[in-house]
């Protein structure tokens, strides 16, 4: 789905959303607005509770909407040490390329010029 489908998407179901009450209104727009930045990558905004003793429904959406920021949170944290564990782990297969490349390429030359020094034994022993 592209992006200007989302926003227009994101536009018109903000839009269609009406609550009675224009304090739970307020309460509803932070949450499609903390949403949105969930869905950008953001993870360091939370819901507002109002009553964990008694909760309202809003209460129970943004007490969801919390969990699934922590997890987020933490699986995004992991994935990043994941990727840092494995870029280190390239640079060091990196390294040790150019090592068995370079050794490759010293053999290739050693073996030369042994041929080298064959052929000149060989000549040296049959002028004699």
């Amino acid at each position: 789905m592209s992006k200007k489908i989302k926003k227009n998407s994101i536009k018109k179901f903000k839009k269609n959303i009406k609550c009675e009450i224009p304090i739970e209104q307020n309460r509803i727009n932070e949450i499609i607005k903390i949403l949105s930045l969930i869905a950008k990558g953001d993870f360091s905004h939370y819901c507002e509770i109002k009553n964990l003793e008694t909760p309202d429904s809003l209460d129970a959406l943004s007490l969801g909407v919390n969990i699934m920021i922590s997890d987020l949170g933490a699986q995004t944290k992991r994935i990043q040490e994941i990727i840092d564990e494995t870029n280190k782990k390239n640079e060091q297969i990196e390294k040790l390329n150019k090592i068995f490349i370079g050794r490759e390429v010293k053999m290739v030359e050693l073996k030369e010029e042994i041929k080298k020094l064959n052929q000149e034994l060989a000549e040296l022993k049959g002028k004699k």
